[in-house]
Formats: C-alpha cells, structure tokens, sequence
C-alpha cells in the first residue's frame, strides 16, 4: 500500500482500494516517515526503530489517526 495527500487528509491505497488514515498540517512530512516507519517494520524487521517513526509522525503539527 502507499499513501497519498488530499489537502490534510493523509489517504492510504492500492490499486484496488483507499481510506483515509490520519490528518496532519503537514501530509507530505507524515508520509514520507510514515514509508519509512513501513519499510524498517516490513522489510528490515527493525521494529523499534518504525516504532521511534511512528512516534515521530504522531508528533506533527496537527497529526490525528482516524
């Protein structure tokens, strides 16, 4: 799945599926450490560190999860 902004609305798809996810002041920043929160939890199996991530993003001005 990626993730996509719609004004402030951060938006997670497929290609046969999407929902809205969280809010956030600033989508772009949220998205991009929340690919590479998925990435290190994924890929990597470092799963701390997507965790210190996530806590970033949750700390974004605005930021609400749905």
């Amino acid at each position: 799945m990626k993730y996509k902004a719609i004004d402030k609305k951060i938006v997670r798809y497929d290609d046969y599926d999407q929902y809205d996810v969280a809010l956030c002041d600033v989508p772009e920043k949220a998205i991009e450490l929340m690919e590479k929160a998925h990435y290190l939890n994924d890929v990597k199996r470092k799963y701390t560190a997507s965790a210190r991530l996530f806590n970033l993003v949750e700390q974004l001005p605005g930021f609400k999860w749905f």
